[in-house]
This record gives C-alpha cells, sequence and structure tokens, in this order.
C-alpha cells in the first residue's frame, strides 16, 4: 500500500512492483474531486493513464463514486447515506458535508464525521 500525487505517480516514494499492481482502489469520491484546472478532465484523464500504467496485464482499477452527483445537487449525502455499508458501525457518528462554492459553482467539498476509537 503506498501513497503519491496521482498526477506523478512513477516518482512517487514508493517501491512499485516491476510486474505492475493487482489492483488499485480509489475510495470516497476521490477520483471525482481532483481538479479540472482547464475544464476538459485534463487531470482525470492523466490519472487514468497513470493507474494504467500501473496495472499488471489484467489488473483491476476500481472508482467509487459514491453520490457525488446527489451530493452537488443537494449539498448534503444522501438520505440514509450514514446507514449504509461505507459507514455502517457503531462507532462513526455525525457523519455531515460542507460544500464550498466560489460564483456559484462548488469547488471543495468536505466531509467529516466523527468516530469512537475507544476499546
Amino acid at each position: 500500500i503506498g501513497f503519491g500525487d496521482w498526477l506523478d505517480l512513477k516518482s512517487a516514494k514508493v517501491e512499485h512492483p516491476a510486474e505492475g499492481y493487482d489492483a488499485i482502489l480509489c475510495i470516497g469520491n476521490s477520483f471525482t474531486t481532483l481538479p479540472d484546472f482547464e475544464g476538459e478532465k485534463r487531470t482525470h484523464q492523466r490519472a487514468l493513464q497513470n493507474f494504467r500504467a500501473l496495472l499488471k496485464v489484467g489488473g483491476v482499477l476500481i472508482i467509487d463514486h459514491r453520490n457525488f452527483d446527489y451530493t452537488l445537487a443537494h449539498k448534503t449525502y444522501p438520505p440514509n447515506s450514514h446507514e449504509s455499508i461505507y459507514y455502517n458501525s457503531d462507532r462513526v457518528f455525525n457523519i455531515r458535508t460542507d460544500l464550498v462554492e466560489e460564483e456559484g459553482r462548488v469547488f471543495k467539498l468536505i466531509f467529516k464525521s466523527e468516530m469512537d476509537v475507544s476499546d
């Protein structure tokens, strides 16, 4: 498991397996919230190319697109989404969403939750 800038994954301080990864996971709307500075989805395309280059033949890319369109349209997560598989825990509570807008466009989505980590 490693972390790196999706737009420059080859230079991440992670030792990539020579044969490639079996799977790459993008969870929690992380892919949908990549910046789109040019308005042409270039950063998304570049990230996809980088993922492909790191996957082994037959490898799998999984992108979690979790109710993102609903969240942008309604400025909140769907009703009862806290009961979904993602947050189905007695330890997670106070799940909330903040959208920051500028000139009528959402430019930042802030997901907040609290978790009880006591024994």
